[in-house]
């Protein structure tokens, strides 16, 4: 039917609300680490530390996905 469900077999049986907890941890976690790499590209400090050569790059990009019939 398209949903696809976790086997009764290889879970706790613990429920955060009608949500197996093996969901929500998943969904936790991997929010988690959305939220983290969201944040480290954002940071300053990790635009400092990425190589010339790349940050020349993504400035070219950025400039082409301004303008992209500049060429």
């Amino acid at each position: 039917s398209g949903t696809w469900t976790i086997d009764p077999a290889q879970s706790t049986g613990w429920l955060v609300g009608t949500l197996p907890i093996e969901e929500a941890i998943f969904f936790l976690v991997t929010n988690t680490l959305v939220v983290f790499g969201i944040t480290l590209v954002m940071s300053a400090e990790s635009h400092d530390r990425v190589p010339a050569s790349v940050r020349q790059r993504l400035s070219a990009m950025r400039r082409h996905h301004d303008h992209p019939l500049e060429a």
